[in-house]
């Protein structure tokens, strides 16, 4: 079986890396990224064929158009089997690839991180379902994602297969430094791109409800980049606003992956106050690190919190609440932390692992090859 799996996440983000690490033990894949995709290591075959924009905007448009037509090549001759897509740079554009891919490959499978873009518009709901039309397959990542897809969707339920996002596990592996010089305080860490649906804003907003006492004993850490299209809000004059910049660490910047692991190792626990998400990749991170996380009680912070058996849960939106949970986090008992930690080690090794990750993926690959191989006999 050969595989062309499609990825535009790389450098700044390793989930289609780790999952072709252990996905070539079953199956002959080609990770197709961006020309800037980084050192790929792990035995993996690769092709640097994704455009890359440059701050030129006519030669970044004629990049695009020869990276499409290289894709389209690569479609043609390279004989795959499964064309797997996780991500696009421009859907309106690449959706016309989508189509060209049922041409030459038996199948076409796609990863849906998100159901709809964060910040979506009525062209992106044709699109989206166009392409989910397209594809032979849809992969999420819980249940919470599966039931919104067939809600928004209802043509896509017989598609859906269920496959849960591994922890990161290279970066796990490349944890081995302890980190002691720190300030006798408990941490707590909110990381990741800033967009308004993550709550940052309702964080902030917690901090007045803390009890003085509490507020002396912790540090939150906000890290993470923040881009004026996604994101506006002015997070620095909120924490003035409110009075927080006693126990806040404000960072809007990238944060370089050399820093994940002191940055986490500091942590004591990671805080998700979204108001809404399909699946998060940072708390599948925090699982990496062995943290307990303080989230919201949205269906997929549920799911994957195992009904909050990894950390605690508040309802969603609510500071006051998120604020009780702080305070209740900052009391906890040595033996307390080791049961989410314990918790966190089960769930890592039964469940979100991309053993499992890749055994599942291979499975929908060769049920849908079976089924192609089956109707052409007809």
């Amino acid at each position: 079986m050969k595989v062309l799996l499609r990825d535009t996440f790389l450098p700044g983000n390793t989930y289609s890396l780790e999952l072709c690490k252990c996905l070539k033990s079953y199956a002959d894949v080609v990770l197709l990224c961006k020309e800037d995709a980084g050192n790929i290591d792990g035995g993996i075959r690769f092709k640097k064929i994704i455009y890359t924009k440059s701050s030129n905007k006519f030669f970044s448009l004629v990049k695009y158009i020869k990276s499409i037509c290289r894709e389209i090549h690569e479609l043609r001759k390279g004989e795959y089997d499964v064309y797997h897509i996780q991500s696009y740079k421009n859907l309106l554009v690449e959706i016309f690839m989508f189509y060209t891919a049922k041409k030459y490959c038996k199948a076409v499978v796609t990863t849906v991180h998100n159901v709809l873009p964060h910040e979506v518009s009525k062209l992106d709901r044709n699109l989206h379902k166009q392409w989910y039309k397209i594809s032979d397959a849809l992969i999420v990542h819980n249940e919470a994602t599966r039931e919104c897809l067939v809600k928004l969707f209802p043509f896509t339920e017989s598609k859906i297969a269920v496959v849960p996002h591994g922890a990161y596990s290279n970066l796990y592996n490349n944890n081995q430094t302890e980190y002691t010089e720190r300030e006798p305080k408990i941490h707590f860490l909110l990381f990741g791109q800033m967009r308004p649906y993550k709550g940052i804003d309702i964080l902030i907003q917690a901090i007045p409800y803390l009890k003085e006492e509490i507020r002396k004993k912790i540090r939150i850490t906000i890290a993470g980049n923040q881009l004026p299209g996604q994101d506006r809000t002015d997070y620095a004059e909120m924490i003035r606003k409110y009075h927080s910049e006693d126990c806040i660490d404000f960072q809007k910047r990238r944060v370089p992956d050399e820093e994940l692991p002191e940055l986490f190792e500091k942590a004591d626990f990671c805080l998700f106050p979204y108001k809404e998400i399909y699946g998060s990749g940072a708390l599948l991170m925090a699982y990496t690190y062995d943290k307990p996380v303080i989230a919201s009680n949205v269906p997929a912070f549920i799911e994957e919190t195992d009904n909050g058996r990894t950390g605690i849960l508040f309802s969603s939106g609510n500071p006051k609440e998120l604020a009780e949970a702080i305070e209740r986090a900052v009391s906890m008992n040595k033996e307390e932390i080791a049961s989410y930690k314990a918790a966190i080690t089960e769930l890592v090794q039964k469940k979100y692992n991309w053993s499992v990750s890749a055994q599942k993926t291979f499975e929908i690959y060769d049920k849908i090859l079976k089924k192609h191989n089956s109707s052409s006999k007809e």
